[in-house]
């Protein structure tokens, strides 16, 4: 089953980046997000997302399953604070 999770994630995000999908902006607790969704009849991909981080959810048959992203650089020194 991991194997048809990463597929189907990888399948929605590359429908967004090939412009298969709808794009949106929506308010969510009061923060406004992008979110992306694409429904191909065997799968049914969603992206929220906001400053480089967001959530992807995916629907492979009956089951559903996500990934969270985060974005961003971690400063050198704040690196080194988790190198110990």
């Amino acid at each position: 089953m991991k194997k048809q999770i990463t597929d189907a994630l990888t399948k929605g995000l590359l429908a967004g980046y090939g412009g298969k999908t709808d794009f949106t902006k929506l308010i969510r607790g009061g923060f406004e997000l992008s979110a992306s969704h694409f429904d191909d009849g065997d799968i049914i991909y969603h992206d929220e997302w906001t400053r480089n981080g967001g959530q992807e959810i995916v629907k492979v048959g009956e089951e559903i399953f996500t990934r969270v992203y985060a974005g961003g650089c971690l400063k050198k020194e704040e690196l080194n604070k988790v190198r110990a």
